[in-house]
């Protein structure tokens, strides 16, 4: 989505993020997993956004939560659409396996107050 002039910029944070119970994956009866954020307001720049990966882990917390930059012109509003979550099992040899998702509706956080806590 280009960015226009009419467009209000703003930034979605995660004070904490972390999955638990997460299936087995891997032979060694682990799991990598890392997350990455799909949503119509994220800018398109080719790069998908996603957390590191956390070797070795079915219970993970991610250190380093990217700040997720919405766009949003006056002509839409933030609270209709969502963000996307999905988990993925890191393989080196082969394409990475997706484990689950999630969708947070931003109607539902809002409606909560800016320091909202949710958990999926």
């Amino acid at each position: 989505m280009p960015i226009q002039d009419d467009a209000k910029k703003c930034i979605v944070t995660f004070n904490k993020l972390s999955v638990s119970g997460l299936p087995t994956m891997d032979n060694n009866g682990l799991c990598d997993p890392y997350v990455d954020f799909l949503s119509a307001l994220l800018p398109t720049t080719g790069k998908t956004i996603k957390t590191e990966v956390v070797k070795k882990s079915l219970d993970a917390s991610f250190k380093k939560i990217p700040k997720l930059p919405l766009v949003v012109s006056n002509k839409e509003r933030v609270e209709t659409h969502s963000l996307t979550l999905r988990v993925w099992d890191s393989d080196f040899a082969s394409k990475d396996d997706l484990v689950g998702c999630a969708t947070i509706r931003f109607h539902e956080v809002f409606s909560k107050g800016e320091q909202s806590g949710i958990v999926i």
